[in-house]
C-alpha cells in the first residue's frame, strides 16, 4: 500500500488502527518477517508508533 487518507467526517473512529491489525496480521499470515511504514509526518509517527512500530532511522 503507498498511501492512506481518512475523510474528514469518519477520523476519530480507529479506523487506521483496525486498518494497520489488519496489515499486520496479513504480514503474520504470510510468513514474513518485518513491516516497514515511512511516516510522512510525526503526527503519523505516533500513530505508528502507538500500534508498536519503533522508529529506526531518520534522515
Amino acid at each position: 500500500m503507498e498511501s492512506v487518507a481518512t475523510i474528514k467526517k469518519f477520523r476519530d473512529k480507529g479506523l487506521i488502527g483496525e486498518l494497520i491489525h489488519f496489515i499486520q496480521s496479513e504480514v503474520m499470515h504470510r510468513g514474513l518477517d518485518n513491516l516497514w511504514v515511512i511516516p510522512i509526518n510525526e503526527k503519523i509517527e505516533k500513530v505508528y508508533e502507538k500500534y508498536g512500530f519503533e522508529t529506526v532511522e531518520k534522515n
